[in-house]
């Protein structure tokens, strides 16, 4: 074997060595940092997903207190029949229902 011909060859060693260890750190380096990000990622959607909850909830609450408080303001001659209820808020029930998507 010629001296080119084994020179060659330790270089061409050496560089693939050289490109496979830069792989491995590539690839450790990137997994950690995508790994990092997917769970960020999925902490931001549980987080968004929590709020929409809360909002919800709140604004659900808000608005039944605040037709609890138009029902209160009602006299108890006004509420104290099906038939009273049904004339004085009866429209507000059914508006309330079908707006809010309120079951009951």
């Amino acid at each position: 074997m010629s001296l080119k011909f084994k020179v060659s060859l330790v270089a061409n060693l050496i560089a693939i060595f050289c490109l496979g260890l830069l792989g491995i750190i590539t690839y450790i380096f990137v997994h950690k940092t995508i790994y990092d990000e997917i769970v960020a990622a999925e902490i931001n959607y549980i987080k968004v997903a929590k709020n929409s909850m809360v909002n919800f909830s709140k604004n659900n609450s808000d608005t039944l207190e605040n037709f609890a408080k138009r029902i209160l303001s009602f006299s108890y001659d006004q509420l104290n029949n099906q038939q009273s209820l049904m004339e004085n808020i009866g429209d507000d029930l059914k508006l309330l229902r079908e707006a809010g998507g309120f079951l009951a």
